[in-house]
């Protein structure tokens, strides 16, 4: 039998469906810059590659953009904080389902 120290789930859209969160993230990141917000079905076929790539793709200048720097910065801000309003990962010794946040010991599920 192996032994692990841990084992780790790309929880991201892949066991908790996130995009409401990023849509909410994507919008309040737009409207900090005024440019106008998202519908969730684009958001959806914006993502894929990552943060950066998102947020090029809803910039309206892309990656040429003036403000793209200043809006990754924000998104990963607002994001961060708001990551499991519509997706809460439970159970988890009060885990929030926010990327490296807390340490969980062994046995913890989601439920």
């Amino acid at each position: 039998m192996y032994q692990y120290d841990a084992v780790l789930f790309d929880l991201d859209g892949t066991l908790l469906n996130t995009l409401d969160d990023l849509t909410d993230a994507v919008n309040h990141t737009l409207r900090a810059f005024g440019y106008p917000a998202r519908e969730t079905p684009e958001v959806r076929a914006f993502v894929g590659n990552g943060i950066r790539k998102l947020i090029e793709r809803v910039l309206p200048g892309g990656s040429a953009d003036p403000n793209m720097e200043a809006a990754l910065a924000e998104f990963k801000r607002y994001y961060t904080e708001h990551c499991n309003v519509h997706a809460p990962l439970r159970g988890c010794g009060g885990g929030n389902g926010g990327a490296g946040r807390g340490r969980h010991q062994a046995g913890d599920c989601i439920q």
